[in-house]
């Protein structure tokens, strides 16, 4: 069960624990990947708060600051995957999973194959048909209907974007 602000119910951290031992399903490597998401799946986290879950080390540690940049790095692995949302402004703000990361779990906890991509084929052939479709349409150089049905399939496509950009964000 999912609660409204996106994060698991309580009785769910069993299942997705889970989950998050089979790190392969997700595409994490072995390690401080796996670590950083399965803490962000527990809430919001700061990258120092991070370091001092994974590691145990406080700012005042020796060792602090090359522990600090391996889970900055982690953090920016799995944002690259669309997995976590990085903040806009501010580099101590608080770290979160995104819609695109809570739908992998939950394909995962269905038992169904993650995709590994945050586009999907239909996204694709949206895109590639509306770019075959604006390019005839360029050729022809007449407006009719079939510049009407490139500007209709335009704003398809635009709005898929977003929503997908929405999703990683």
């Amino acid at each position: 069960m999912v609660r409204l602000g996106g994060l698991p119910a309580s009785s769910d951290y069993d299942r997705l624990e889970g989950i998050l031992r089979n790190v392969e399903s997700l595409g994490l490597t072995p390690g401080l990947e796996s670590e950083v998401f399965r803490h962000l799946v527990r809430g919001r986290r700061t990258i120092p708060e991070l370091v001092e879950l994974a590691f145990g080390a406080d700012p005042s540690s020796t060792d602090y600051h090359t522990y600090y940049v391996r889970t900055w790095r982690a953090v920016r692995e799995l944002e690259s995957r669309g997995l976590v949302s990085a903040p806009l402004l501010g580099k101590d703000k608080a770290y979160r999973l995104t819609k695109h990361g809570l739908a992998v779990l939950l394909r995962l906890s269905e038992n169904r194959k993650a995709t590994r991509g945050i586009l999907s084929m239909m996204d694709y052939a949206l895109f590639a048909s509306t770019m075959v479709l604006g390019a005839v349409a360029y050729l022809i150089a007449r407006p009719g209907e079939l510049t009407t049905v490139f500007v209709f399939m335009l704003g398809v496509s635009t709005c898929r974007l977003v929503l997908r950009v929405k999703e990683v964000w």
